[in-house]
């Protein structure tokens, strides 16, 4: 990935995407959209995504053989949960497929960007940057981070091995930069 990447979308943002995303032609895209937001997994990790992989009553699901060579667990919220029960499938079919195309993932480039356009979220930002599906891994990571969670916290859910990533995702907003001055220094003077 591009090291300057620094796109991500702020709650409201997100907020507006995922509400957008249940309108979508495809019924899917409201789900991958949601599991990317809520658990940080990679589009090609989510392509890869398998009915056996998920385990709806522990509430996680396996991602396979990922980028950094690793398995990764994947933690489901209530509404992922609840989302991906409307799909549910018995056997290892792959949970985002392509019904015209058997075996392989669907490719929702389209929808992806009419899900922008309804959610008025512009597709190139005012720095020329363009939002695409891994930076809703950063909105993920940065969400944490302004959330107050531990660095090692951030890494281990994003499945990072190193911090140095981490710290590459996590954009803290001037509110979070604020609450932390705060915090330590309220006392002082």
């Amino acid at each position: 990935e591009n090291s300057g990447r620094e796109r991500y979308l702020s709650p409201v943002q997100q907020q507006r995407l995922v509400q957008a995303a249940k309108l979508s032609e495809w019924p899917k895209l409201y789900a991958v959209i949601l599991l990317a937001l809520t658990s940080g997994a990679r589009r090609g990790e989510l392509a890869k995504l398998r009915w056996s992989d998920i385990d709806l009553k522990d509430a996680t699901a396996l991602c396979r053989d990922t980028k950094n060579g690793n398995d990764k667990l994947l933690y489901l919220t209530d509404a992922v949960i609840v989302e991906l029960r409307k799909f549910q499938e018995v056997g290892s079919g792959l949970v985002f497929n392509n019904p015209r195309k058997l075996g392989r993932p669907y490719g929702f480039r389209n929808e992806w960007t009419q899900c922008l356009i309804d959610a008025d979220i512009p597709e190139i930002d005012d720095h020329n940057e363009k939002l695409v599906f891994h930076s809703l891994r950063h909105s993920f990571c940065s969400t944490l981070g302004n959330q107050g969670k531990e660095l090692q916290e951030i890494a281990a859910l994003a499945g990072h091995k190193s911090l140095q990533t981490t710290m590459r995702y996590l954009h803290l907003g001037s509110k979070r930069k604020k609450q932390v001055l705060d915090d330590v220094f309220s006392n002082l003077g």
